[in-house]
């Protein structure tokens, strides 16, 4: 019975995807980047040395 359960919600992990795996960012000419942080949000941003500023 366990085996079945773990089974079960290991294909529901893989069927359903893991939420990141597709973020990336871009470096663009002038310190600028694209960054993906989600499925429906893509923002274009300038780089520091920190991380991004604002979009």
């Amino acid at each position: 019975m366990n085996k079945k359960v773990i089974l079960f919600f290991g294909v529901m992990l893989l069927v359903s995807g893991c939420a990141g795996l597709a973020d990336y960012d871009v470096d663009l000419p002038g310190n600028y980047s694209i960054i993906r942080t989600s499925g429906h949000e893509i923002t274009i941003a300038h780089k520091t040395d920190i991380g991004w500023g604002q979009p």
